[in-house]
Order: C-alpha cells, then structure tokens, then sequence
C-alpha cells in the first residue's frame, strides 16, 4: 500500500533487493550499466531490421529506394530512417505517454493507448516477434519436404540431423512457438487475453482494437506484396534460388 506503480524489470528487482540490504547507495551502479547496456542491445535491432527492409528492396520485394545505399555512410539510409520512426514510436509506447490521461493523452483515448500504450504497442510487438519465429520454425518443416525447394535446402551449410533432424527440430519448434502464441493471445493476464472479452460489449471495437491493428497491419502488408509483385512483374520464385555465399 502506498508504494508507486513500477514494472517489473530485472533491475527494478535488484535495485528493490539492494535498497533491502542497505546497499542502496550500489543502484547508481545499475543506472551506469543500464546506460552501457542500451549500447550493446539498441544498435543491433536497428542493424539488422534496417538491412532486412534493405535485403528485401534490393530483392525488389520491397520499393526500390530502400534499398539506396547514402555514399557518404556506406548505409541503407531510407531504410535506416524507416526503421528509427517506427523506434520512436516504440520508445513512446514503452514510455507510457500515449497510455490513458498520460502527457500525449490526456483524453484517455482507448484506442490509441490500446495500439500505443504500454499495454498495447508493446504488447503487440511481443506477440509480432513469437508470430515470427512460429512462422520460421514452420519454414523449417516444410523446407525439407518440398522437392521445388529441395536446392535450397540441399546447398545449405549447416543442416543439423539432415532432412529429418531438420524435421524434428521445426516440428518441436513450431509447437513450442504456438504454446507462447497462445499464452500472449488467450489466457487471462495475458498481452490481448482473448478469454476475458466480453464479446457483446458496447466497447467491443476498443476492447480489441490491438487485434483490430495487427489485422489490419498483416491485411496491408499482403496486399502491398502483392500488387508490388504485380506492378513488378516478379517471379519471386528465383530469389532463393541460391543461398549468397557465408
């Protein structure tokens, strides 16, 4: 009773057990690491989500200026500033600004804070990241079995147990990844908890609105494929023809 709302990071319980022991005078230590650790873990996402946008210009899955690289850098710049908006928005939504009377909500929008909020956007780009994985791991049981993809799978360097261990490991894969879909999307406490919605409620539309976006998100980013694929004229087919070398 009486102590504030915090979220329940690694270092908050540290900081809680060290202040327990009277070594509360040691959490400026966590503040300095945490400075450090921002370092080692920001620049890589960006890193790497800026060269899948730029893999898949240059692929011409996605528009073709992605895919400009700045001389001046040596970078993907369009790409890399793609990706920081969408951080920055991440930064805000981990902020809790945008969340119900926060300082960019002061109107308790409910559905922005469900998309934008700490309990929404964040939420969402957990479940986004599981999808992920569940759809590669899935990758990795049809791969094998798929004798138009039998070359790819063929000239690939690192194959574990072969045809079947591959197999195997998708298959444990894929239901370990739906397990941790299902418990972001249905359980009570969880990012959407499907379970609890009260189905014929008059704020229905609200109270899903996280569902609503990531449909929505999902819808468009198929119909920009396809209609890229068809304006292109692109036989998408041959990109994987042959994996570059390592």
């Amino acid at each position: 009773v009486g102590l504030p709302t915090v979220k329940l990071w690694t270092t908050t319980v540290a900081g809680l057990a060290g202040s327990g022991i009277n070594l509360g005078s040691a959490n400026v230590l966590l503040v300095v690491f945490g400075v450090f650790w921002v370092a080692n873990d920001i620049p890589p996402f960006i890193l790497t989500a800026s060269r899948i946008l730029f893999a898949m210009s240059f692929d011409r899955v996605l528009p073709a200026p992605l895919a400009n690289v700045n001389d001046r850098f040596h970078s993907p710049i369009n790409a890399v500033i793609i990706v920081g908006i969408v951080a920055l928005l991440g930064c805000f939504s981990e902020s809790a600004v945008l969340d119900p009377g926060g300082t960019f909500n002061p109107g308790k929008n409910a559905a922005i804070a469900a998309i934008l909020g700490s309990g929404g956007g964040v939420q969402i780009t957990d479940f986004y990241d599981s999808f992920f994985f569940t759809l590669f791991t899935l990758s990795l049981v049809i791969l094998p079995l798929r004798a138009s993809k039998r070359q790819i799978f063929d000239t690939a360097p690192y194959k574990p147990g072969g045809k079947w261990g591959m197999l195997i490991l998708g298959l444990a894969g894929f239901g370990a990844n739906l397990f941790v879909d299902y418990e972001f999307v249905w359980p009570q406490g969880s990012d959407f908890a499907l379970s609890q919605v009260n189905w014929a409620s008059s704020t229905l539309l609200s109270d899903i609105s996280a569902v609503i976006f990531s449909i929505v998100v999902a819808i468009l980013a198929i119909v920009v494929y396809y209609v890229h694929r068809m304006r292109r004229g692109i036989n998408y087919s041959t990109i994987f023809a042959q994996i570059p070398p390592e």
